[in-house]
């Protein structure tokens, strides 16, 4: 089963522009969405094998067979395009998070929004920085536990990604289409990168919202 994953907390009073909430909360909503969506597939696949295994007619079960068949494609396209809105949503939280962290520059939306997935995983290192908090002497031990927490969750993305691409072209994350009908024996597509770069979308959101939370509330921020 899928994950969702805590969007911008905007009641914290952040010191970010609204189109950049704006944005980060849309990419935190369509990928809590599509992962709800991927589950749902998953169910349906399940019922769908449950009632081959029980089919005793003939014509019931090439039916079945056929349902089984058409919810595994169904459910493989759904987690394309999971794992393309989690590839945005990612890129588009780590690419505004790491120069605020970093340098403490003021929070903007990357100039590239929205590239084809196959641009990003092909070239992950280009495209996903690894964002870490800036060193703070009050909150050291929280800091650093979430930097570590970040760290992981970067390495997972970048191990699941290259897994990913010596089983599958990377421009079959473009279109989900491209998931449907595949030949018998091809390797299942599975949620666990969508997964991981929503996790890491999530993480980087939250390291925003650390930074940029006003001076009064920072005590509370972790």
């Amino acid at each position: 089963m899928s994950s969702s994953f805590d969007l911008l907390p905007t009641d914290w009073g952040l010191e970010i522009p609204m189109d950049v909430a704006a944005a980060l909360i849309d990419l935190g909503h369509a990928c809590n969405h599509a992962a709800l969506l991927v589950s749902e597939a998953d169910l349906l696949g399940q019922r769908a094998a449950a009632s081959e295994e029980r089919t005793c007619s003939s014509v019931r079960s090439r039916l079945d067979t056929a349902w089984v068949l058409a919810s595994l494609s169904y459910s493989e396209q759904m987690v394309v395009a999971y794992t393309a809105a989690a590839t945005d949503y990612a890129v588009t939280a780590a690419q505004v998070t790491q120069p605020v962290t970093q340098s403490g520059q003021p929070p903007r939306l990357p100039d590239r929004v929205g590239a084809a997935p196959s641009a990003v995983l092909g070239s992950l290192a280009e495209h996903l920085p690894l964002v870490q908090l800036p060193a703070d002497a009050e909150r050291h031990i929280q800091v650093a536990e979430y930097n570590v927490e970040l760290a992981v969750s970067h390495r997972q993305v970048h191990v699941l990604v290259e897994h990913t691409l010596r089983s599958h072209p990377v421009e079959m994350f473009d279109d989900p289409r491209r998931a449907a009908n595949r030949p018998a024996g091809s390797v299942d597509i599975g949620a666990e990168l969508a997964t991981a770069l929503h996790r890491y979308a999530a993480a980087c959101t939250w390291a925003l919202a650390m930074t940029t939370r006003r001076p009064a509330q920072v005590d509370l921020a972790i």
